[in-house]
């Protein structure tokens, strides 16, 4: 494995992105005192997974944060990125080339990527700690470290030889397995103390499994009965409301029919009354003739009494002065007799006239009385007609209005229907 490439941006003296190249095998950064070669030093080993303290020279992680100078403001952020040659496999990534992002925020966020991919802090530090190159460990030796390891206690030099040797690692990993192994014998104490303690209630734990398993699936058949319940509910209500739309539809057309023999009913019985009214009109003008040819039938059976009696007195006097007047005085009295005569030939004629005015009158009257007998059974005729029109139309009516109230009846429990079809799936569900 072998560093390639480091890029600084906004940490510590580095305000603008800088990137520095390792081509060659063995590379050496050099430059005056406060140029910042120990800063690119902090930078790499703060990429890597190491916390503020004495090795990076700061106290809080947001401390590493370019803080502005004369000619520049503060940064925002700190971000170095390491780029790393994987050809080996020596990191336990499967990439020939492996980048680590590190950015923290002058806010204290911050973030940490892995060949692109958001990653954990600790997950960094674990890469790097099991390739021995931690940031705690000695592949990267700060200023003065040196020294330091010569002033180390025999114990603390230990430490430092077996980091070198990577039998720090090795250690770390075997506490590492030995509180792994100690939380095993702990869960498993507790799972021996949690078995122990429901082994009573285990065949009671396993009949309430079988009731309850036997109660899922009485819930699923159940579900299922309501669901085809409701579904055959449905297809009723549905073909109900189907026969109350064509029964609707009938109704309509009947009551589109009833319209219009309501309307010809209507002119009919205007019709009728227009009638009547002519009708009434002639029976009243009828009874007016009736009773003016009566008047004169009375006037003319008067008269013809009179002309009965006068007939009757002519006849009288013809016949006594046929016998009483003499011979002598016949001749003289002939002229007399042809006037009585004569008048009583014209009283005849009168009287055979009253008698046929007489007839004339009664054969009227009888043509007005049948006229009148026509008229009023027309009328009744026609009453009748108007009352069976209007029943009719009311029966009409009443059926229209009782259809409209079945498909609103109808209407409602199909919606209820629908509900209660909903409910029982979500139930079943």
């Amino acid at each position: 494995m072998r560093l390639r490439a480091v890029e600084l941006h906004g940490y510590k003296s580095f305000a603008a992105r800088t990137a520095l190249q390792f081509d060659a095998p063995v590379t050496a950064i050099v430059g005056p005192n406060g140029s910042g070669k120990s800063n690119v030093m902090d930078a790499l080993r703060w990429a890597i997974g190491a916390g503020s303290g004495r090795t990076l020279r700061t106290k809080r992680a947001e401390d590493v944060v370019f803080s502005g100078g004369r000619d520049r403001a503060p940064s925002g952020f700190a971000e170095v990125r390491v780029q790393l040659d994987n050809a080996d496999q020596w990191l336990g990534l499967d990439a020939a080339e492996v980048e680590i992002v590190r950015r923290v925020h002058r806010d204290g966020q911050s973030e940490v990527r892995v060949n692109g991919r958001t990653a954990r802090l600790r997950d960094v530090q674990d890469l790097f700690r099991s390739s021995g190159l931690g940031a705690g460990g000695f592949a990267l030796m700060s200023q003065g470290l040196v020294d330091e390891m010569l002033r180390l206690r025999p114990h603390e030099r230990r430490q430092a030889i077996e980091e070198v040797g990577g039998v720090r690692q090795h250690r770390h990993q075997m506490e590492e397995s030995r509180r792994r192994r100690q939380r095993a014998q702990e869960h498993l104490s507790r799972a021996r103390l949690l078995r122990d303690e429901l082994a009573p209630r285990l065949k009671t734990l396993e009949r309430s499994a079988r009731r309850a398993h036997r109660l899922a699936d009485l819930q699923g058949q159940l579900g299922e009965a309501l669901r085809d319940y409701f579904r055959v509910a449905a297809a009723e209500v549905e073909a109900q409301i189907l026969r109350r739309h064509q029964a609707a539809d009938s109704a309509a057309a009947a009551r589109a029919g009833a319209e219009q023999r309501q309307e010809a009913a209507t002119d009919a019985l205007a019709v009728v009354e227009r009638e009547t009214a002519i009708a009434r009109r002639t029976v009243e003008t009828a009874a007016e003739a009736i009773r003016t040819a009566r008047s004169e039938l009375r006037s003319l059976e008067h008269q013809q009494e009179l002309d009965q009696q006068q007939r009757s007195w002519l006849s009288r006097e013809v016949e006594a002065l046929s016998t009483q007047l003499p011979t002598s005085r016949h001749d003289s009295a002939t002229p007399d007799l042809e006037s009585a005569r004569r008048a009583l030939s014209d009283a005849d004629r009168e009287l055979d006239a009253a008698r046929s005015e007489r007839a004339n009158m009664e054969r009227e009257r009888t043509r007005v009385l049948t006229q009148h007998e026509r008229s009023l059974a027309e009328i009744v005729d026609i009453r009748t007609r108007a009352t069976r029109l209007a029943r009719r139309w009311k029966a009409t009516a009443d059926y229209l209005s009782q259809s409209n109230r079945d498909e609103r009846i109808a209407s409602e429990a199909y919606e209820g229907a629908q509900t209660e079809l909903q409910r029982a799936e979500a139930d079943a569900r």
